[in-house]
């Protein structure tokens, strides 16, 4: 059947040729036979005696086969299933070109996590690791250890999404994982994304739509929250770059609300955008846009706070809280 294809990974477990071969014949056999499913147990057949030897990436498989097909991000599509397998591919050969210590699947894991989270999501996470000075995280310590006791699920506001806690209870566990070097591999998160934030073709009319757009329009709302929250989310990720061309004008950053109107758990995100505004360039036209989004309550603060906020619009901020 010619030269076999695995992941490189597989060439460090003690496998003949043969083996992997047969293996793989037999589960090309059981796909064919869809509607009678594939399970672990099929696959662990596949490899008869020396099925041990490559029990955890079965098991690894066997988790990761749930969320695949059931996340939004990606729901089983195979196109962009074949892309996570292939960009793994490549951080593990640049690990490995590197020298650096790092689990296959712990790996996955956090590949898994940069495809699904969203950006405050991931942010949350990141800047966790920035902080530690062993590179552990041990909010995520605690978030495994209360889900291996069964107990409820209690989050970070920006983990508050299903998905969250699905990814905590994904065998390995990563509290007492130096995350560093994995962060180092995921740094060019927004590039990787490019790859995945592709938008049909109904977002991407709404984007057409929201880049002439001033202000929040109630009928784009609408319109928005028929695509769906992980649709909206891209959309709102190539108005903030578009905000970033046009040196964060009023105009820029109001048209994004009409995405945070329609999903308001995207609000952080566009917070953290209003956080790469210059302070001495704040616009004060955005303020009373702003003032009633709770999301935004903090970032306001900050603005009122910081010395290098324009009087006018510090005035603005403090008159709308009812200082002035």
């Amino acid at each position: 059947m010619g030269q076999r294809q695995w992941h490189p990974h597989f060439d460090a477990i003690a496998l003949t040729d043969k083996t992997m071969n047969e293996a793989q014949q037999k589960v090309l056999e059981l796909a064919k036979k869809g509607w009678s499913g594939l399970s672990a147990k099929d696959i662990r057949g596949a490899f008869g005696t020396e099925a041990d030897k490559v029990a955890k990436e079965i098991d690894l498989a066997d988790q990761l086969a749930h969320i695949l097909a059931s996340a939004e991000q990606i729901a089983g599509n195979p196109r962009l299933i074949k892309r996570f397998l292939n960009n793994l591919v490549i951080r593990e050969t640049i690990a490995r070109s590197q020298g650096m210590s790092i689990g296959f699947p712990e790996l996955v894991k956090l590949q898994l996590f940069e495809r699904c989270a969203n950006a405050v999501g991931f942010e949350h996470l990141a800047k966790a690791v920035a902080a530690s000075d062993d590179g552990k995280v041990q909010f995520l310590a605690d978030l495994e250890a209360a889900a291996q006791k069964g107990n409820p699920w209690v989050a970070p506001t920006p983990w508050s999404q299903p998905f969250y806690e699905q990814w905590v209870k994904l065998a390995p566990q990563l509290g007492d994982v130096d995350l560093r070097p994995l962060m180092h591999l995921s740094r060019d998160r927004k590039l990787a994304i490019a790859a995945y934030d592709e938008l049909s073709q109904e977002a991407q009319k709404m984007l057409d739509a929201l880049v002439s757009a001033t202000s929040v329009i109630p009928t784009l709302v609408d319109h928005i929250k028929a695509l769906g929250e992980s649709e909206a989310e891209r959309v709102l990720t190539r108005l903030g770059r578009k905000a970033r061309t046009e040196q964060f004008t009023s105009d820029s950053v109001a048209r994004c609300l009409n995405i945070t109107k329609a999903f308001p758990a995207l609000g952080p995100q566009l917070a953290l955008l209003l956080g790469e505004i210059p302070a001495n360039r704040r616009p004060i036209a955005l303020v009373p846009l702003l003032q009633n989004e709770t999301w935004a309550a903090g970032e306001l603060q900050r603005w009122e706070s910081d010395a290098d906020t324009p009087p006018q619009v510090k005035r603005a901020i403090s008159a709308k809280r009812g200082k002035a």
